[in-house]
């Protein structure tokens, strides 16, 4: 049912990225802060969740939709296994993903 769901006309992506700027925190000690820029509260942010960004995504945008970027999944993935598996390890992911959902 999911593979065969009407699709909407348009589906809106919002490409964010954080640029780091020099602050002084509190104890004026010198801290990289990440500050993003968005549009709309309305769509889906897909993030490879870097420390505090799905938070500071929904504290401003509450209602999007925030889900974990699958590139950045695999790639968690396989940082913690031989080179020589990651081929099949990948193979094997990909089914997991394109599973049917219920």
């Amino acid at each position: 049912s999911w593979r065969s769901r009407p699709l909407d006309s348009v589906y809106p992506i919002v490409w964010m990225d954080a640029v780091h700027y020099k602050v002084m925190d509190e104890r004026t000690a010198l801290q990289h802060e990440p500050f993003t820029i968005s549009e709309s509260k309305r769509y889906s942010a897909c993030t490879d969740n870097l420390s505090g960004f799905s938070d500071a995504i929904l504290s401003v945008f509450s209602e999007t939709t925030v889900q974990s970027c699958i590139v950045r999944r695999i790639s968690n993935s396989v940082k913690y296994m031989a080179s020589k598996n990651h081929k099949e390890f990948v193979k094997d992911l990909k089914q997991v993903y394109q599973a049917l959902h219920h």
